[in-house]
């Protein structure tokens, strides 16, 4: 220290500071046993800055609190912040007025008290402890706090959290649901903490909220998502059985609620405590009335039941006597309803023709919207956005400045139609159709033509998406996975035709006589080394395949997989082929294995690529040397031939100019030499006078010379051949997957048929690849002749967006719920969308199917 020149002090109080040690970040006493809290540091800083957004959210993030004590302070802090934020201020802003008053009040209370102590110690004695919960709400905040009860009935708090409430207003009773929540989560934290070392008997949780205790402890019913959610999240933490209810005067809760100076919270004794009935022995519960508020959170269909609103189910009116959710479309509505009227009007002794007049039809129209009018709540907004007025018959018309313009009235003044109600959805449909499907634009002027619906282009925009009809011609294909890595049996070294693929090339036409015949090209190519077996079969059926192939297995071999398409013609061989081969008795090792026989997916031939691509190869052959001429059988075998050698004398490997070397074919696989060339007789002899000798030693020489040339042609086919297939990868990058699932509605592409004649079908199963991903499916098609089950790749199978769901009592097509497509897109929801918008979206796919 000296030679620094520093000089140590030490002040009186020092020796207090020796005393205390930091334990988790907080100060603590050994000697008095007392945690210790102290806010001065932060009270000094935060009189000394210029009080902006950007300063008090600085401070607010100094304080430390893992336990939550003294968090009735904190949240004062907190609520001012979220003033600030409501207010929009930017964040270099200084604060003025009632605000800044208000900072200065909440430093000077931080200055008044440097410090408090805690005591550490909770419980003296290892006997049955309980945990004791409440939770509260206001406007501003909402809160939960947690005490230990001892065998004595000592209580002290352990454990607090305070949460600011959110800035879109919330009611009350959801506020308080909030504050459960909370609760919930903490005293499921504090039970996981403490009971390693105390042993909790019992854990209660108190609420001063009626509403919110029938809510968690009341029957199961129909509650809004809101609601449902977090009460299954509480009952998921807690047990049904521990909440109670208290009175709002004696919970604790309600400090950190709304918060506290820290000078009034060190010596309230209901916040360390509890209240003094905590220490008292649990007395029975009393029953706590419904109040009728509880019912506001219900949803809309179980509200028209529920007992506690007698009221309104007392109304009635159309939609009360008739379920627009029924119907698919507006004039069928319109029809059943100007029946219904009909048939009051007869009641009554009118006269009545046989057929619905449009006179009927545009009546029943006029009581829908001013039905759908009066009992939409959101219509009191846009009325006072559109200046709306009531007409001659009661309908609501939106005002406007064009009242000189040449138009009629309905132009100049349409109906106002609130955008989320399922009549408006019908109207749209009708705009939509009587416009042979045409596009937003098109179908929003048709509609605005009569009627004026908030966020109409939005509207509009959704149902257009969601049409069936529309998107059978703008649906895209399932976009295919990132391809696999290649299998095995094209990458491993093994003898030549040991996996092979096969397909049929032609037809070809032979002059026979005076006739001509027509055969076709077999051709078998090995998946490793790229060598081709050609063969020239008279027809397509199974029995020829199974003479071609015994010539095949004859010349190179039996095959251990053979790897195909779909067709017929290999379908029939299969067994044919797997039969024939067990029953040879020349090859009888080879009777319990058979043949691994693989098919590729129907219409799907770029699963097959290894073998098309040689058919590719064979057939620019074939055509360039035969041309036009019509050769004979004996002709066209000399020349099937001479492609096979054409095409097994191929390089493997790209070549440069530089490349000195042979390049490795699949002949020196084969032959152990490119068939094309001579034979290379000097690396193993000079002696042009050399004659076969049987000399043991010689021949053994000759078979290590012969397994030395294959054994370098195999590691040139590893290093140059196995590395370019490396390179050769197409979008590798990650791509965006429609999801694919049992159930979904697709269109089947046809290359035969214009895509109006593509045919709907139902996903019934899926086929993975060797990574897991789905590349193909079965998919139930229905024609004429019955229902057809069709194994297709997913890149030919569009979808519609809509799955298939059945069950024992009915059958709906509704449509997949999709995250990122809002109901609305413009008004940036993300509320899950009501079961009755589903039904009603179902009925209409539903309907548009079947017609």
């Amino acid at each position: 220290m000296s030679d620094t020149d520093t000089t140590l002090r030490k002040d009186q109080s020092d020796t207090e500071r020796e005393r205390e040690h930091k334990v988790l970040g907080v100060l603590w006493d050994p000697m008095r046993d007392e945690i210790i809290v102290g806010f001065g540091e932060i009270a000094l800083e935060a009189h000394s800055v210029n009080p902006t957004k950007r300063s008090i959210v600085s401070i607010v993030g100094k304080f430390y609190d893992p336990l939550g004590i003294l968090s009735p302070v904190i949240i004062r802090f907190k609520i001012l912040f979220q003033e600030l934020c409501r207010e929009k201020r930017d964040w270099d802003e200084p604060i003025t007025g009632p605000l800044l008053t208000r900072w200065h009040m909440l430093i000077n209370d931080l200055k008044a008290s440097e410090s408090v102590r805690i005591k550490r110690c909770v419980s003296e004695q290892q006997g049955m402890c309980e945990l004791i919960g409440f939770c509260d709400a206001s406007m501003a905040a909402y809160a939960a706090v947690v005490y230990l009860k001892d065998g004595n009935g000592v209580v002290r708090v352990i454990a607090a959290k305070t949460r600011v409430a959110p800035l879109k207003t919330q009611s009350v009773p959801r506020l308080e649901l909030l504050a459960a929540l909370l609760l919930s989560r903490l005293i499921e934290n504090v039970l996981e903490s403490v009971s390693m070392v105390l042993a909790i008997s019992r854990v209660t949780c108190y609420t001063d909220s009626q509403i919110v205790w029938h809510w968690i402890r009341g029957e199961d019913k129909s509650w809004k998502p809101f609601v449902q959610k977090r009460v299954k999240e509480i009952r998921q933490h807690t047990s049904i059985q521990s909440w109670k209810h208290c009175a709002g005067a004696s919970n604790p809760a309600d400090i950190p609620s709304r918060g506290i100076a820290i000078m009034e919270l060190s010596e309230s004794n209901v916040w360390w405590n509890g209240p003094e009935w905590l220490g008292a022995e649990a007395t029975d519960e009393t029953e706590v009335p419904m109040p009728k508020k509880c019912m506001e959170e219900l949803r809309v269909k179980d509200c028209e039941t529920s007992h506690g609103l007698t009221a309104n189910s007392e109304q009635r009116g159309l939609i009360k006597i008739i379920s627009i959710e029924r119907f698919s479309s507006i004039k069928k509505l319109l029809r059943v309803t100007a029946y219904v009227f009909r048939f009051i009007n007869r009641l009554r002794g009118a006269e009545c023709g046989n057929i619905i007049t449009a006179s009927e039809m545009n009546d029943a129209e006029m009581l829908w919207i001013k039905e759908i009018q009066e009992s939409s709540p959101e219509m009191r907004k846009w009325k006072e956005q559109y200046g709306a007025f009531k007409d001659q018959q009661g309908i609501w018309r939106c005002g406007g400045r064009i009242d000189n313009a040449e138009v009629t009235f309905e132009v100049k003044h349409p109906i106002l139609l609130p955008n989320r109600h399922y009549f408006t959805k019908l109207v749209v449909k009708r705009a939509h159709e009587r416009l042979m499907h045409s596009g937003v634009k098109e179908t929003l002027t048709e509609l605005r033509s009569k009627y004026w619906v908030p966020r109409g282009r939005s509207l509009v925009r959704l149902f257009i998406h969601y049409c069936v009809l529309c998107r059978k011609f703008r649906a895209l294909p399932y976009k295919a996975p990132l391809p696999p890595p290649l299998p095995d049996f094209r990458v491993k070294e093994c003898q030549p035709f040991m996996f092979t693929g096969v397909d049929y090339a032609g037809p070809l036409h032979l002059r026979e006589g005076k006739s001509t015949q027509k055969v076709w090209i077999c051709l078998f190519t090995c998946a490793v080394i790229r060598a081709v077996h050609l063969d020239v079969v008279p027809n397509l059926s199974s029995k020829s395949f199974v003479r071609c192939f015994k010539r095949f297995s004859a010349r190179r071999g039996l095959p251990e997989k053979i790897i195909s398409d779909n067709g017929t013609t290999f379908k029939g061989a299969s067994k044919t082929v797997q039969r024939i081969m067990k029953e040879q008795e020349v090859r009888e090792y080879l009777t319990d294995k058979g043949i691994a026989w693989t098919f590729n997916i129907e219409k799907a031939p770029w699963w097959g690529g290894f073998f098309e691509r040689m058919i590719q190869m064979m057939k620019r052959c074939v055509r360039k040397i035969i041309g036009r001429a019509v050769l004979t059988y004996e002709e066209l075998l000399t020349v099937i031939a001479e492609v096979e050698l054409i095409i097994n004398s191929r390089p493997l490997t790209y070549l440069t100019a530089s490349d000195t070397e042979e390049p490795l074919t699949p002949s020196h696989l084969l032959t152990g030499r490119r068939i094309m060339s001579l034979p290379d007789h000097l690396s193993y002899h000079s002696d042009e006078s050399y004659e076969l000798n049987p000399d043991p030693i010689l021949l053994n020489k000759h078979m290590k010379f012969l397994n030395t040339t294959v054994n370098r042609f195999w590691s040139r086919w590893k290093k140059e051949y196995l590395l370019e297939l490396r390179e050769i990868h197409k979008n590798t990058r990650a791509r965006k997957i429609t999801p694919i699932s049992e159930g979904d509605i697709v269109i089947v592409h046809s290359e035969d048929l214009p895509r109006a004649f593509w045919r709907l079908g139902k996903i019934e199963k899926l086929f993975s690849g060797r990574d897991g991903n789905i590349r193909g499916a079965s998919v139930r098609v229905h024609g004429r002749d019955g229902s057809t089950l069709l194994r297709r790749p997913i890149q030919l199978l569009y979808p519609l967006e809509i799955v298939h769901r059945s069950n024992s009592q009915s059958t709906e097509i509704l449509p997949s719920p999709s995250p990122t497509q809002p109901e609305h897109a413009e008004l940036g929801e993300t509320r899950p969308q009501r079961s009755g918008a589903r039904d009603a979206r179902a009925r209409i796919v539903a309907q548009t199917l079947n017609d």
